[in-house]
């Protein structure tokens, strides 16, 4: 991947990399090695897009719960968003990652999404994190939730209060009490 130019067809070799097994290869330094191409190739400038990510984003999403993978995850997580857009990227994970069962995806998404925001600042549409954050906040999985509350209040250091709104719909309240909760603590907080 080093070697290559700029010309290369990125778009196919993230194809190639997901094709059968894919992302569901069952060895973890094989599939360290697929998402640390993937992070080599969000370099290659703007032979890498919207569809090349799109190629890789499911498959990262639903390995970033393995404890094995996820630093090389998150890590190509960043890359592509940093390649493309961190509005674009993390919409997207938290869309794919709302499909998943798991819980320890769930929790890693927010995770991700927390640390992206602190790394890159407030760029994202919040509408469009919503229904994934709705989802991690109202779960009876307390990691989840916490995870969410971190992220919420994360959150909140750049929008400030103003973010209790979006979740106002919220019929539950003590969801929305630990919500208040998570803001307060954050507010004190400045943003890097």
């Amino acid at each position: 991947v080093d070697g290559f130019d700029k010309t290369v067809n990125v778009q196919a070799l993230i194809q190639l990399l997901g094709r059968k097994p894919g992302w569901k290869d069952n060895n973890a330094q094989v599939l360290n090695e697929k998402f640390k191409i993937c992070g080599k190739l969000t370099l290659k400038g703007d032979a890498f897009t919207k569809r090349s990510a799109n190629y890789a984003l499911e498959g990262l999403v639903e390995k970033i719960g393995d404890i094995k993978l996820n630093r090389q995850v998150t890590e190509t997580l960043l890359l592509i968003a940093d390649a493309i857009s961190l509005n674009f990227t993390s919409a997207n994970a938290c869309i794919h990652a709302e499909k998943q069962k798991s819980p320890k995806v769930h929790t890693e998404t927010c995770k991700w999404l927390e640390n992206a925001i602190t790394l890159f600042g407030m760029k994202i549409n919040i509408k469009s994190h919503l229904s994934f954050i709705k989802m991690c906040v109202g779960s009876p999985n307390a990691q989840i939730r916490g995870a969410a509350l971190n992220l919420i209040g994360t959150m909140s250091m750049y929008s400030g209060a103003a973010i209790l709104n979006a979740f106002s719909d919220t019929d539950n309240k003590n969801t929305l009490s630990q919500i208040e909760t998570a803001i307060d603590k954050y507010s004190a907080l400045i943003p890097l």
